[in-house]
């Protein structure tokens, strides 16, 4: 796959997708490509249209159905398209958005917005994930030694070449013409509450990354905290979905860089103590 095969399915951000359309627009337009996006969504003025895609304005109903005609999408990629909107609009008003989320989350199960376990047994070990974050940083380099040192030598070169090439097999990297590698999988989420031996290890390294953090890095770029709490046992499930809340909530503000930085990892866990069988 590469940057002009992408589907709004590999988009978890309606203004990722927007501007990646904005991009192809200025690809096949000598001049004012907006301009003339803007004309055959039936405006005179491009300012409406520059505004959405800065996201300074949420897009209107009318806008959003001369996008989903514009662009051709089916009834599956129109509500998809939608919901992200509606994901936006919740999330500037303070609202509740699990239930959007939960709409979101059956796309995942059609493995359009997710990574199916038979793909994450390939890349359960934490540096995988890392290195799909690495490739998306100005500085990236297809220069393994250096990838090895970046990753604190917790990598060999051999295994940041070998990484890679999985990542490029499975699709979720690809090559532009002239070679440079990007990411054309944004979204590999697995599948949550399903018990698998490689999501079990992938958990297990990244606390183990965790546990190296606390001697290692200076507590100036590292946060420990934990809590021990009672809770009713009917509303474990309840508390789940707050946390996965929080996590897309944190991921949205957070970890959306479009390049540059460092690579952190948010670790969260949420488990019972007590025995419920034991009286």
């Amino acid at each position: 796959m590469n940057d002009s095969n992408l589907t709004i399915f590999n988009f978890d951000n309606y203004l990722d997708y927007l501007g990646y359309i904005a991009k192809l627009e200025k690809q096949n337009s000598e001049s004012s490509p907006l301009v003339k996006w803007a004309k055959r969504l039936g405006f005179n003025s491009p300012s409406s249209l520059t505004m959405v895609l800065k996201g300074q304005r949420l897009p209107s109903k009318d806008l959003t159905q001369a996008l989903i005609f514009d662009l051709k999408l089916d009834p599956e990629e129109k509500r998809y398209f939608e919901l992200l909107i509606r994901l936006e609009k919740l999330k500037r008003k303070n609202g509740d958005v699990s239930i959007v989320l939960k709409e979101l989350a059956k796309f995942d199960k059609n493995n359009k917005h997710s990574i199916s376990l038979n793909e994450f047994e390939y890349i359960s070990d934490w540096q995988f994930l890392a290195l799909k974050q690495l490739v998306k940083t100005k500085e990236f380099k297809e220069d393994f030694v250096w990838i090895s040192k970046k990753l604190k030598n917790k990598i060999s070169p051999a295994q940041a070449k070998n990484s890679l090439q999985i990542l490029i097999n499975l699709g979720i990297l690809s090559r532009r013409k002239g070679g440079q590698l990007f990411v054309s999988r944004e979204s590999i989420e697995s599948s949550n509450d399903i018990p698998s031996a490689a999501i079990k290890e992938h958990h297990k390294q990244m606390l183990q990354r965790a546990t190296e953090a606390i001697d290692e890095q200076d507590v100036s770029v590292r946060q420990v905290n934990s809590m021990t709490f009672r809770i009713d046992p009917s509303r474990v499930d309840a508390a789940k979905e707050k946390v996965l809340q929080f996590i897309y909530e944190f991921n949205d503000e957070y970890g959306m860089e479009k390049a540059g930085g460092e690579l952190y990892q948010l670790n969260v866990q949420l488990f019972g103590h007590t025995d419920e069988t034991s009286t």
